[in-house]
């Protein structure tokens, strides 16, 4: 019996990491841009992991994500992994203390996680150095960056709760 639920547990967790490899490829692809703006979909899924699982998973897979978006960034090295644990521990103990877990719930969770993830960049790379024009860079970049990622939360919600609910499916049976 244990080891069924132990094989279960591989499974779901396992499912959970290729839909993270699998958005943070479609999320570095060259071709996955719209309007010249880039969506960061691995917010949205350790942000409704946090949510519909647990705080401790919600902030293993931010970690997990914040390491892979890390190596492909030009920021400083480990400043997503930082920003995504915390987030996606405060996504899971949000919904286990004070909210609902809704998919409008994960579509707000999402856009807050990623302005505050877009601001602290867009502060790092141009208002340290006062970039002229940040202002606008803002506006046009990391507001619609955040829209779109929100969209993406509320759209991962769904598959997200059906790994969950199926597992859990299987280890009552």
């Amino acid at each position: 019996m244990e080891s069924k639920k132990l094989l279960i547990q591989v499974a779901k967790h396992s499912a959970y990491a290729l839909l993270l490899l699998l958005l943070y490829f479609l999320q570095e692809a060259p071709a996955f841009t719209l309007f010249g703006v880039r969506a960061i979909p691995v917010i949205g899924l350790f942000v409704c992991i946090g949510m519909l699982e647990n705080e401790f998973l919600g902030g293993l897979y931010g970690l997990a994500a914040g390491l892979l978006c890390d190596a492909a960034s030009i920021q400083i090295f480990g400043i997503a992994a930082m920003l995504f644990l915390v987030m996606g521990c405060a996504a899971g103990l949000l919904t286990m203390y004070l909210i609902n877990a809704r998919p409008r719930t994960a579509l707000l969770l999402t856009a807050a996680a990623s302005a505050v993830y877009g601001l602290v960049c867009h502060y790092i790379l141009y208002g340290v150095w006062n970039y002229e024009g940040s202002a606008r860079l803002l506006l046009t970049h990391t507001l619609p960056t955040v829209l779109l990622t929100a969209a993406w939360g509320f759209a991962l919600y769904f598959p997200v709760r059906a790994i969950r609910d199926a597992a859990a499916a299987r280890a009552e049976a």
